[in-house]
């Protein structure tokens, strides 16, 4: 992100609007990677309050980088962006303000790293696999670890795909958080069919190579030290390398 620059038109109505508007999510102003010239995108800074759940902006950052964005229907977007220096993949939930010309994220989604969507990517034909299976009368509970705590499900009575981040209950139990985002059968199909495009247009993505299928990971140790293979246990294991 760049430094803060001259407040613009609309993040200005923004910041009068956000004051009132409960719960006032207003996340990555995210600008449509089709359009040539579109608007800039900004980051909005939101300040809770937790006795009322609203919130205000309390500043913003006009972000130089035009993400990659893909719409895989019902307001929901596959989108590329960078943090740091670092390149994810979200898929999150759009949607239009009161008073707004433009989609703004919500906090409905998952955020995943680049080794997250190669792992995705590398399951797609098991996990369409079994969200076909859920048509039929057998009992369909799968599950897949794509790294750090991320997991893709799909379960008979939940016709979705469903991607999100779990967190270790007492350092025993894996339960599911509130980050995450469920896919319909086509928001799904929309994600696996813009897997090459994007490994086109995203340089990282066409050259990297999966974490289980690096030169460390050639045995069970260097897997078992890995934060990303193994992310409740990996420091023990790492003492040992």
């Amino acid at each position: 992100m760049e430094d803060k620059v001259q407040t613009p038109p609309e993040v200005k109505m923004g910041m009068r609007s956000a004051s009132y508007w409960s719960c006032a999510r207003l996340r990555n102003g995210e600008r449509d990677a089709a359009a040539a010239e579109g608007p800039p995108l900004y980051l909005l800074l939101v300040l809770y309050r937790k006795s009322t759940g609203q919130g205000r902006v309390v500043g913003f950052y006009k972000v130089t980088m035009a993400d990659t964005k893909f719409d895989i229907g019902n307001d929901r977007y596959l989108v590329v962006h960078k943090y740091k220096g670092m390149t994810y993949i979200s898929l999150r939930q759009f949607k239009w303000y009161v008073g707004s010309t433009k989609l703004y994220a919500t906090e409905k989604g998952i955020t995943l790293t680049v080794d997250n969507w190669l792992d995705l990517k590398m399951a797609f034909e098991d996990i369409s696999k079994e969200l076909s299976r859920l048509n039929g009368t057998e009992k369909v509970d799968y599950r897949q670890h794509i790294g750090k705590n991320v997991f893709v499900s799909v379960t008979t009575g939940w016709n979705f795909v469903d991607i999100r981040k779990w967190w270790m209950l007492d350092g025993e139990k894996l339960q599911p958080k509130r980050k995450g985002i469920s896919l319909t059968p086509d928001e799904w199909q929309k994600v696996t069919q813009l897997a090459e495009t994007l490994h086109k247009v995203v340089p990282e993505l066409a050259y990297a190579i999966p974490c289980g299928m690096r030169e460390d990971h050639q045995n069970q140790q260097g897997m078992l030290a890995c934060a990303h293979c193994n992310p409740n246990s990996c420091e023990d294991w790492q003492s040992m390398l």
